[in-house]
């Protein structure tokens, strides 16, 4: 199956889509899941071992790309070869890469962390303020062209964002500091804009060089590793900070804690716990592999945007469970927020006002003439030298000179001519000329 998805990420967009969705709501359910355990009296609660977990996932993206490249070398090689027919470049600096991972790492902690603090299908639904930020950054900094309908889809998901936002603080459950509700939407909005500008980040780069979207959030991942491996060693020793209501062992990580959390076999929840977190480990693999691949072939913005249909999935599972009641304000919020998303992408198309111009469409006829057009010069440009070259091979010297025949240890033909000293016939001519 990974195999399927690398080779064909750019054709099966529907079946990428999908899968998105599904990855994006499994993993939420996961993550939040295991923060809901308790082991031993005690509640799982490891943002940024979670983020470590996610950096392990991305970093198995690289192997799966190896595995690719050794099987299916030839298709491998053809799809670099198109790309640098596009102009791209083919070797791309891997420290590059670590800002990308810097990024996932802020955007992701910071993210568990306020997942933590706040019911999972607020949390879940707020994150739809993200299409935003990165339509804002999209525009700045990649000049992406939006069409009215676009704009139109960014105000409503801005205003079904409020919707949620507002009806959260105000009908928040009875047991829930209002505090900490707050700062974990605070924190919310933070990662919001690291994470969007890590997607728009992501997409310059699959514009300037030729990358396997899979071999990109692999390096990102061993990156990943090694970065949240040196921030666990300062976290250990920091004190947990006043606004946060729940630290391991009073500190901002504790990774003995951790193992211990989930080699011991105590409570209701286990052994459910490891499975989970092994399970995850998967999960988030193939979701940020799918990921780079929408943001490589469909681009970031497209992406946040088809991650917001999943909140309503979200929302009903996390109801099913006892997690979570209705509200009448995030389902509002919620049904705003999809419309929008809808509208953007085109899945809703309004004939009246400008909105039905098929941006889309537009965009992908665009791109395939442009591969066309460049396919067919390069043909030409072959051509040309091959005709070049034998022009040169059959357009040889009629009467070869003896000097140079001499100099390449050659028997001299007997139509050759010998070299003429003009110096010599000068000096005869100014001889005779003088001569009484």
């Amino acid at each position: 199956m990974m195999h399927w998805i690398i080779q064909n990420g750019r054709l099966n967009s529907y079946i990428l889509f999908s899968t998105l969705l599904s990855t994006g709501i499994l993993s939420g359910i996961v993550m939040k899941f295991q923060q809901r355990c308790i082991v031993d009296g005690i509640r799982f609660n490891h943002p940024f071992m979670q983020t470590l977990l996610m950096f392990i996932g991305e970093m198995f993206c690289y192997f799966c790309v190896q595995i690719y490249r050794c099987f299916w070398k030839s298709r491998y090689k053809k799809d670099r070869e198109e790309e640098e027919e596009q102009g791209k470049r083919v070797k791309i600096n891997k420290f590059l890469l670590i800002i990308p991972s810097l990024l996932d790492f802020f955007g992701s902690s910071v993210t568990l962390l306020a997942m933590s603090m706040m019911p999972f299908s607020v949390y879940y639904m707020m994150r739809g303020g993200g299409v935003i930020i990165t339509a804002i950054l999209s525009v700045l900094c990649l000049k992406t062209n939006l069409e009215r309908q676009n704009y139109v889809g960014l105000l409503l998901n801005f205003v079904g964002f409020l919707i949620v936002g507002i009806s959260a603080v105000l009908y928040s459950p009875t047991d829930l500091d209002t505090t900490y509700l707050i700062f974990g939407i605070m924190l919310i909005i933070v990662s919001l804009f690291i994470s969007s500008t890590k997607f728009v980040f992501d997409e310059y780069i699959f514009m300037k060089y030729s990358i396997n979207p899979f071999e990109e959030i692999g390096w990102e991942g061993i990156w990943g590793v090694l970065i949240n491996g040196f921030a666990l060693v300062a976290f250990v020793q920091i004190p947990c900070p006043s606004f946060i209501s729940d630290c391991p062992d009073g500190k901002l990580e504790s990774v003995a804690l951790f193992f211990q959390s989930i080699s011991t076999m105590k409570g209701e929840d286990q052994p459910a716990l490891i499975y989970l977190v092994i399970f995850s480990i998967f999960v988030l693999m193939l979701m940020n592999g799918i990921s780079a691949c929408i943001i490589k072939y469909h681009g970031a913005l497209n992406k946040t945007m088809v991650s917001e249909v999943s909140p309503f999935i979200v929302w009903i599972i996390t109801i099913w469970l006892k997690w979570d009641v209705f509200n009448f304000g995030q389902f509002t919020g919620y049904t705003v927020i999809t419309f929008g998303t809808l509208l953007y992408t085109e899945v809703v198309v309004l004939p009246f006002w400008g909105l039905n111009k098929k941006l889309i469409m537009k965009k992908q006829i665009q791109n395939q003439n442009l591969k066309i057009k460049v396919k067919s010069n390069n043909k030409q440009k072959r051509n040309n030298q091959e005709e070049n070259k034998q022009t040169n091979q059959i357009v040889k010297p009629s009467n070869p000179d003896v000097t140079q025949i001499l100099e390449s240890n050659q028997t001299p033909p007997q139509d050759a001519q010998p070299p003429i000293n003009n110096d010599k016939n000068e000096q005869c001519v100014i001889k005779i000329e003088n001569t009484p």
